[in-house]
Parts: structure tokens; C-alpha cells; sequence
């Protein structure tokens, strides 16, 4: 009696954390449903301690605050969560001809970039400093999309600011 009881006991947090992850890590696993991981990319340069935002889900956003390594290939980029956040969440990699950049206004405090993925609903955010790197390091300018409405982190046009950005340098 006393087994059963504590492995009741010990099963119900773990199976509670085991749903809170999965829904937690929800946007991510979409993203990478269409964009799997490359084996095969020989990789350029690595970032560690990065962070990135995924906007959307049942909080409004879900973000992994210094948790991503961020890889630079030929073919693409590639995100993919530190241990022990990326237990069941899968490598994502964008190839640069499905990545489209647009200004966002989700940071207060510095520039940041929506990288509009053509596979997948779910957007990536990212601080300009972190842009600037992926673009230097793969010798590739991504597609942008200055002049097309500019939109803040809830998808609404902000025609007021869409001038305002300039191209990066």
C-alpha cells in the first residue's frame, strides 16, 4: 500500500511538469515541424547565451532569455535551446531564402527584428545586435521588408514608425 501510494505520489508533479513543458515549448515545436534541423551544414560561427522571443501562445509570448545558441551556416541559421531547456524540443533551422526581416517594436530599450519565416506562423525576435552578426558572419543580406507596413509585436500597423526605420548597416 505504502508502494503505490508514493509512486502515486511521485507521478503526479512529474506527469504536471511534464504537460507545463509541452506547453511551454508548444511555438518552438512548431517552428521546427517546418523547419527541421541540418545535419549536414557546416557551420560558419556560434553564439551561445542568446535570446529570443516567440510571440504568441497562451501567455502572449514565450521567452528564452539567454537559453539559445544561435548558428550561422551557408544554407542558414540555426536555433536551438540550451541543456536542460531543450529536453523534447527539437534544432530549428531557417534557410536564409525563407527568412523575411521586419522592424518590430517589442523591446523598449534597444532595436529589434521580426524574422518572418515563409513555413510557419509563429515569428522569431531578435535584437539588432544579433541580426547584424547573422548577416556578417553569413556574408548575406536577408530579405526585408521596410516598406511593406510595419508591424508591433501584435501584428498591427504602425504606419506612424514605418518610415522611421532605416536599413541596417
Amino acid at each position: 500500500m505504502s508502494f503505490v501510494f508514493h509512486l502515486i505520489a511521485s507521478a503526479f508533479p512529474i506527469g504536471l511538469l511534464a504537460v507545463f513543458w509541452q506547453l511551454q515549448t508548444k511555438s518552438w515545436r512548431n517552428i521546427a515541424t517546418s523547419y527541421p534541423s541540418c545535419p549536414s551544414q557546416q557551420v560558419l560561427s556560434k553564439r551561445r547565451m542568446q535570446s529570443v522571443i516567440l510571440p504568441g501562445g497562451i501567455a502572449k509570448f514565450r521567452s528564452y532569455k539567454g537559453i539559445v545558441t544561435v548558428s550561422v551556416s551557408n544554407e542558414g541559421v540555426s536555433f536551438e535551446l540550451m541543456p536542460p531547456w531543450s529536453i523534447g524540443v527539437p534544432r530549428v533551422f531557417a534557410p536564409f531564402a525563407d527568412i523575411e526581416v521586419r522592424p518590430s517594436t517589442w523591446y523598449i530599450n534597444a532595436e529589434c527584428y521580426r524574422l518572418a519565416l515563409t513555413n510557419s506562423e509563429t515569428d522569431l525576435l531578435i535584437d539588432s545586435e544579433l541580426l547584424n552578426w547573422i548577416q556578417d558572419v553569413s556574408h548575406v543580406r536577408l530579405k526585408t521588408s521596410w516598406d511593406v507596413s510595419f508591424a508591433d509585436c501584435n501584428g498591427e500597423p504602425d504606419e506612424s514608425t514605418a518610415s522611421s526605420h532605416s536599413v541596417l548597416v
